[in-house]
């Protein structure tokens, strides 16, 4: 089986974990540390969320939850959830898409410059601002499921934009993976 198929059944994976937390709980649950660290994988290289030590819960009415600490993993914590104390669903959502630009191009990300800007994030719009986006995918991926890697690639990209409402829902992210090998549809 070709690797690029067991990371794209880890993402969709760790995005059904997350959909779950999100919208089947009789609470909503934030995660707070979506990482690669924070996922394990089954024998069958199923993937499944773990370290549930930063987690907190809202009402279904509420859509976030205020907190004067602030606690997570730089690199692939929502850059507005640092600078407002502010934690979302969006804010899951954009360590998703940081952990699939991560899966997908074989780098972790690096916080870099003043100010700040996430080194992965900032190659992939990069490459995909020169019309390259699969130029930021790791080599070893690359060949008959490119267009799918595109795709996904792209769908990464729409998890970390800067505004929150701008940034899709899990279950929206969910679905858009779910469809790339079903129709071969390059999201955007």
């Amino acid at each position: 089986m070709h690797c690029s198929c067991f990371r794209y059944n880890i993402l969709v994976g760790i995005a059904s974990g997350l959909e779950y937390l999100h919208n089947n709980c009789s609470r909503t649950v934030l995660h707070r540390d979506i990482k690669p660290a924070n996922v394990m994988l089954d024998m069958d290289f199923t993937a499944k969320l773990c370290d549930f030590g930063l987690v907190t819960q809202l009402t279904r009415a509420a859509t976030s939850r205020s907190t004067n600490n602030i606690i997570g993993t730089l690199g692939y914590m929502d850059p507005l959830y640092q600078q407002n104390g502010q934690v979302t669903k969006e804010s899951d959502v954009y360590s998703f898409g940081v952990l699939l630009l991560e899966v997908l191009c074989g780098v972790a990300p690096i916080l870099i410059g003043n100010p700040l800007k996430n080194s992965l994030i900032e190659n992939v719009r990069e490459c995909r601002g020169r019309n390259a986006i699969l130029d930021a995918a790791h080599q070893r991926l690359r060949g008959e499921y490119d267009e799918e890697i595109k795709g996904a690639l792209l769908i990464g990209l729409h998890c970390v934009e800067t505004r929150r409402g701008d940034r899709p829902t899990i279950r929206i992210v969910l679905s858009n993976l779910v469809s790339l090998t079903a129709s071969h549809v390059v999201m955007s």
